[in-house]
């Protein structure tokens, strides 16, 4: 019998191809939209999920008055030891420069290397690293060396063991490779190709690493016993950092403070000054989450308007079935079984079609969602729930208000749509036309945004502006920067300590008038008497 049902219901939509395709068609754009929002959603809460025990790590992040940001003092990891036990393990990752330039020893194989830290040997114990060569024990236990992740060490040694190796940094130190790591996976917060023992940066050997008034591009992780109290221990944190700070702190009054982070909050909801990488917003992942919801509300509502609207024209074949025998039950599961299974199609069509487009869907959003992530038992359940639900909710029309005919009336014509089906058409056809306006008001509404942040003034000249970073061991920026002008398209040039479009440092200013305790955090980089002319900037006093 089911058997039959699916014969009936291919030879229906083989009759009605066009309209067939089209209902098909619809729901399969809305499905696959459905599908790509979904796992780009889900994709954005697995950040940082990976790491085991991933629940009890944290980050310890610092207020210096209306500057946040997620560093903290080179001395806090021996603190955190020495007095908190709680505290399971600690570690540090030094940020190092923007772009980090490393050298193999061949020398016809050079790479910027823009994810590079040096790192205390206690990062395999807070963060787990799987070493694929080398072992923990000898892994950046000395001042010269390095362990590599798995696609690093590919770069620089081919498909040959990169262990017991050398790599150049900045074409003066060598270091040695004492272990190779799995690759660290995108959905983190922090990027890292390569990790350098802690020991050959000056500032963070014992020695060295006591000043509690500078944040250096130093970022603390802890992992914590599983029945340790955070809030105790952010107590303790406050206290000791307010000790070590002595006078300092009264500059900023009680806005003066170090705090945790947990490691799986850190993408969703830390947005501070200074991040190792941009991180995305609730907002963001609710605002996508109610584009899916309305493109998905649009698509069934319109294969149940275009189903109801089909069923019509089918109700003399609902009288020569009775005719011929058939019972209402087997009408309304035929019925339901034609729905159900243009839903099942374009569910298939939908997965095949977000498969095709996940490619150009990562490039689009700069992500790397696998394969994987559309096939996931989750996104399966739901993608057949909703196709279920759709086909049993559009089929329900025809299924229970034709199989109810009397066969005399609907062959002589006689019959008529009941004024309530006839509302519910009309209910249906509205609400999809009023979501589409909706839809089409927010995507104007966006274009314009769009254009108003391309086209506004940000005051400078942004076209034919080339920044060049050099490396640590160039022949100097001055004699680059004389090279460059001698070129004939070169109009002006400057030198800079940074990107200007992505500065870093910061300082206290101090005027004369201020108050006892100004509170104010400055962005500044060094620049040249070049830079004016070079950024078409104007001066708003001075000259």
């Amino acid at each position: 019998m089911i058997k039959n049902y699916f014969k009936i219901a291919i030879r229906s939509i083989m009759r009605q191809k066009v309209l067939s395709f089209i209902n098909i068609f619809g729901l399969t754009l809305g499905l696959t939209s459905m599908l790509l929002i979904a796992v780009f959603i889900q994709y954005e809460y697995s950040f940082d999920k990976h790491f085991k025990d991933g629940e009890h790590i944290y980050r310890v992040a610092t207020v210096l008055g209306s500057y946040n940001t997620p560093t903290s003092p080179l001395p806090l990891t021996n603190a955190l030891r020495e007095k908190f036990p709680d505290v399971e393990a600690v570690t540090r990752i030094f940020w190092q420069e923007l772009t980090f330039p490393y050298f193999s020893p061949d020398e016809e194989n050079d790479f910027q290397e823009q994810h590079a830290y040096y790192a205390d040997q206690s990062v395999f114990d807070v963060f787990g690293l799987e070493l694929t060569e080398g072992s923990r024990s000898n892994a950046l236990t000395g001042a010269n060396t390095i362990i590599l992740s798995q696609s690093a060490a590919r770069r620089y040694f081919g498909n040959t063991s990169a262990l017991n190796k050398s790599v150049r940094m900045n074409n003066e130190t060598d270091l040695k490779v004492t272990g190779v790591f799995r690759d660290i996976p995108q959905n983190t917060h922090f990027n890292a190709d390569l990790f350098i023992s802690s020991e050959g940066n000056q500032l963070m050997r014992d020695n060295s690493a006591r000043n509690w008034d500078w944040l250096y591009p130093s970022f603390t992780y802890l992992k914590l016993k599983p029945a340790a109290n955070t809030a105790k221990l952010e107590a303790a944190l406050k206290e000791i950092f307010w000790q070590e700070t002595g006078n300092t702190r009264q500059d900023y009054g009680a806005d003066y403070y170090m705090y945790l982070q947990p490691l799986h909050s850190i993408h969703m909801q830390s947005h501070l000054t200074g991040e190792l990488k941009a991180n995305t917003n609730t907002s963001v992942i609710y605002t996508f989450g109610a584009i899916a919801f309305i493109i998905i509300v649009i698509s069934g509502v319109n294969f149940m308007n275009l189903s109801t609207a089909q069923s019509m024209k089918r109700a003399r074949e609902v009288g020569m079935r009775k005719v011929m025998g058939s019972q209402r039950i087997n009408l309304v599961f035929q019925f339901l079984t034609e729905s159900v299974s243009l839903t099942l199609i374009a569910i298939i069509a939908a997965l095949a079609l977000a498969f095709l487009l996940l490619p150009k869907f990562n490039e689009l959003i700069g992500s790397d969602i696998s394969f994987a992530s559309l096939f996931t038992p989750v996104n399966i359940f739901v993608a057949l729930a909703f196709a279920l639900l759709t086909g049993v909710v559009a089929g329900s029309y025809p299924a229970f208000f034709l199989s109810g005919f009397i066969p005399s009336q609907v062959l002589k014509g006689k019959f008529s749509m009941h004024p309530g089906s006839v509302r519910l058409r009309k209910v249906l056809v509205i609400s999809q036309f009023c979501i589409s306006f909706i839809v089409l008001g927010g995507t104007f509404v966006i274009s314009d945004q769009l254009n108003y942040m391309l086209s506004k003034d940000l005051g400078y000249t942004k076209e034919n502006v080339v920044m060049i970073e050099l490396p640590a061991d160039s022949i100097g920026v001055e004699r680059v920067k004389a090279e460059i002008i001698r070129l004939p398209h070169v109009v002006s040039a400057a030198k800079m300590s940074e990107a200007f479009t992505n500065v870093q440092g910061w300082f206290n200013p101090w005027y004369e008038g201020a108050p006892p305790q100004v509170d104010l955090a400055v962005t500044r980089f060094h620049t040249d008497e070049d830079f004016l002319n070079v950024m078409n900037t104007e001066l708003v006093a001075g000259r």
